[in-house]
């Protein structure tokens, strides 16, 4: 699949179901567009059964926020906004799309960063993290 986001779109990817049950994500996938600024995106979550999704147990809202300088140092926060919901993934597959070389550090606040790879002839920074909560990653 070729997906093209505007700078500094989050965009969330799960994996192709027929039904919401169907089987339990595993990993969120996250497509980063880098662009100079700030910018946030949301991603709302619920737990596909419940008749009051609106319910706080039923549901999460996330906002993304991508700070990003004009040396493309910065970073990506999610932040809980509201809902206890808790879905069945820690883990998160992200893109970074749009860098101009390999950061020269990488740094994650509030969870575990389990690999990262940057490939040069795309341009993207492949990350994979475990951070069920909220988290905040650097990039230098």
């Amino acid at each position: 699949m070729n997906l093209r986001g505007r700078g500094g779109a989050v965009i969330p990817l799960w994996p192709v179901q027929q039904y919401t049950s169907e089987k339990p994500v595993e990993t969120l996938e996250l497509q980063v567009y880098i662009t100079a600024g700030n910018t946030t995106s949301e991603l709302y979550e619920d737990d596909g059964s419940s008749p009051n999704y609106d319910s706080p147990q039923a549901h999460r809202l996330s906002e993304f926020i991508l700070q990003v300088n004009q040396d493309v140092n910065g970073g990506l926060r999610r932040v809980i906004r509201q809902g206890g919901y808790e879905p069945d993934y820690s883990r998160l597959k992200i893109q970074v799309i749009g860098l101009k070389s390999a950061p020269s550090g990488v740094e994650l606040a509030g969870g575990e960063l389990l690999s990262q790879e940057y490939d040069t002839a795309t341009g993207i920074l492949h990350l994979e993290i475990d951070a069920p909560g909220n988290f905040e990653l650097l990039l230098e």
